[in-house]
């Protein structure tokens, strides 16, 4: 998967970077995959008219308390092999974990009984890497959405989408990869970005959603840790996330196009203030090597807690305030592509054999489940920086009896951000897995 590897660092810039640690001594890590080049509005050619400015003003919401440790839940943990390195110095691994079991309902409202057991949930900063992309999905069908009632009809995702290119000064909206309209379409980008975490699928979300949308429409949901900061992939040193392009959705039945201007929004988001935002003794800018931590205030970021509850209430909206804004055709898109397997994808063009590091809990699950078909395996999982990220659910229908699983840890020994050394392989897969195993026996076999 394209968007999830890094560059391999020659061995005489890591070499440099040995030294320059000698030299600090500053405890620490850090990483980022290559990413893909963005359009900006800031390669706009004068004839183009300025942004239109968005001058809604919204509140930043306060995080909400921690959640406490369950004590037998980490005891539990502490036993297992798998997971004995990281539990005996969760601080070095920045270990965060959330299993949510659900169980069937016990009262007259029927919503399910949802049992919590934390570890650290929220207690430093992490990296969502792609996991993030989750909260693009959402928010694009929403607007998606909304976008169409105000102008009295409804336009479907598999439409056409032309986005402006300001470089070039025209439109892009072909896509070789879609096989049916050879057409961009929402449809096929949460394809791509949610199946194989293709970076560009989520600029092109970022662009028709907007910077201020992609905030509030989370907050609105009362998911008050989110900040969507900026675009991923390799964006040139010169975007401005705060402006989003031009783009026109196209129905197919020769009615009006819906045309979302070019806009620069003024939501204002403050550095992030969690524990943990400078990470690392070296890191790279560019390709040259640099001496100390990088600094992640200025990052995308969400708190565990709140990817949770978004899968939650796409998954299994009776147990958590359902997508307000979403018909039965949304969710539907949404749980088909989050149940889907890369391999199971058809896409071409990109590399689909990676079905496990899209979902790295589930080599444990599957150790449980096996061949069970009822258990229904969702989610989206990210990795970059050395973060590697969990967000997943397993749910058996007919007894009702399933987990969420949100996790992350961060491994990276050489404490050198873009040098391509992680633990990945060594430590966080394992990790993963044995979570996996472990929630799916307290699901499916305990009872």
């Amino acid at each position: 998967m394209r968007t999830n590897r890094s560059v391999r660092r020659p061995t005489s810039t890591l070499a440099l970077f040995a030294c320059l640690a000698c030299l600090a001594q500053v405890p620490g890590c850090v990483d980022e995959p290559p990413q893909m080049p963005v359009r900006t509005a800031n390669d706009a050619k004068p004839r183009r008219p300025p942004p239109k400015l968005d001058e809604a003003k919204d509140k930043v919401p306060e995080a909400p308390p921690l959640l406490e440790d369950d004590a037998a839940f980490v005891a539990d943990l502490r036993k297992m092999p798998e997971l004995r390195g990281v539990m005996a110095d969760p601080e070095k691994y920045r270990a965060e974990i959330l299993l949510t079991e659900v169980r069937p309902p016990r009262h007259r409202d029927g919503r399910p009984e949802l049992i919590r057991h934390a570890f650290r949930v929220d207690r430093e900063y992490f990296y969502p890497a792609s996991a993030i992309k989750l909260t693009a999905a959402v928010a694009g069908l929403e607007a998606l959405a909304e976008r169409g009632r105000a102008r009295g009809r409804t336009y479907a995702p598999d439409c056409a989408m032309k986005i402006f290119d300001a470089t070039a000064g025209a439109y892009e909206e072909k896509d070789v990869t879609e096989l049916v309209t050879g057409h961009l379409n929402i449809a096929h980008e949460l394809k791509k970005m949610l199946v194989i975490s293709d970076n560009e699928a989520f600029n092109r979300m970022y662009a028709f959603i907007g910077h201020r949308e992609m905030n509030t429409r989370m907050w609105k949901l009362g998911l008050a840790s989110v900040r969507i900061r900026h675009r991923l992939g390799n964006v040139k040193d010169i975007d401005d996330p705060t402006i989003t392009p031009e783009v026109i959705i196209v129905p197919g039945d020769g009615g009006a196009d819906l045309m979302t201007p070019e806009r620069a929004s003024n939501l204002m988001l403050f550095a992030v203030r969690d524990a943990g935002t400078k990470v690392g003794r070296g890191h790279f800018e560019g390709n040259v090597p640099m001496l100390g931590p990088m600094d992640f205030s200025e990052k995308n970021r969400i708190g565990i807690r709140d990817l949770q509850r978004l899968l939650t209430k796409i998954v299994l909206p009776e147990a958590e305030d359902a997508l307000p804004n979403y018909d039965d055709d949304g969710r539907a898109l949404l749980l088909s592509l989050l149940s889907m397997l890369p391999s199971q994808s058809r896409l071409t063009g990109f590399d689909t054999s990676l079905d496990e590091l899209q979902r790295l809990s589930y080599p444990g699950v599957n150790r449980v489940v096996g061949g069970n078909s009822r258990v229904k395996l969702y989610g989206k999982s990210g990795r970059a920086y050395g973060f590697s990220v969990e967000n997943s659910f397993a749910y058996d229908p007919d007894t009702k009896r399933g987990f969420f699983l949100t996790a992350t840890v961060y491994t990276n020994e050489g404490a050198i951000v873009g040098s391509d050394h992680y633990e990945y392989a060594e430590i966080a897969n394992p990790f993963f897995a044995a979570l996996g195993e472990y929630a799916a026996k307290r699901a499916f076999k305990n009872r």
